[in-house]
């Protein structure tokens, strides 16, 4: 059996799992096995990474089963464009015991028939639209944001510049902020290994 790939990353660390997934299935993020950390250069494409990370936003988060429209279908969307797009349309592999289907949205009709929906960083200045349109349905909301955090999103995913721990050589990593009232809002379950690789985590109610 397939080992867990590891996508660490500074404040983030998280696996893909590839014990059930073909051999085609994610080949160039084999490549992630040999990094350090999660930075990316010419070991592995943004697009695969970011691919790798929304697909385990989708297995770490769990949905009530009243929010598939569709029994058997798992709809990633993404608002805007964005090469991950064919990234994730390779996925083979079931998510949630349903087939993964991927759609692109250039507005927001549609959008709350997804499961997963990425916002893309061109389209982040929407997340007041985007927020009102899906009102209380159950989509996971990841938007793109840069070095900011939305309070409308549930995952806030951004790019850090840090040394690489090995070259000590400066490069891009990912990491991502959840938002727990959000999550609730739209009846969503943020497990704890998705929240404690997050570098910050809002909503949390005090005790």
């Amino acid at each position: 059996m397939a080992r867990p790939l590891r996508v660490s990353q500074p404040s983030t660390q998280i696996s893909l799992n590839l014990a059930h997934r073909p051999p085609s299935l994610w080949p160039s993020l084999c490549l992630l096995l040999s990094l350090a950390g999660a930075g990316w250069g010419q070991e592995v494409k943004p697009e695969d990474l970011k691919a790798a990370i929304v697909v385990n936003f989708a297995r770490y988060t769990e949905w009530p089963t009243n929010a598939f429209t569709t029994p058997d279908s798992f709809v990633v969307g993404i608002l805007g464009s964005d090469p991950c797009a064919k990234v994730l349309r390779k996925e083979t592999a079931p998510m949630k015991k349903r087939k993964l289907v991927v759609m692109e949205f250039k507005d927001l009709e549609g959008t709350e028939q997804c499961q997963v929906l990425l916002v893309t960083e061109a389209k982040a200045g929407k997340m007041p639209e985007v927020r009102a349109h899906l009102k209380n349905a159950s989509v996971l909301t990841v938007v793109e944001t840069g070095k900011t955090v939305s309070k409308e999103a549930i995952i806030s995913l951004g790019v850090e510049k840090r040394p690489d721990k090995k070259t000590n050589q400066e490069r891009e990593f990912y990491v991502w902020h959840a938002n727990t009232s959000a999550a609730r809002q739209a009846s969503l379950t943020l497990t704890a290994e998705l929240l404690k690789r997050a570098k910050t985590v809002l909503g949390i109610p005090s005790p």
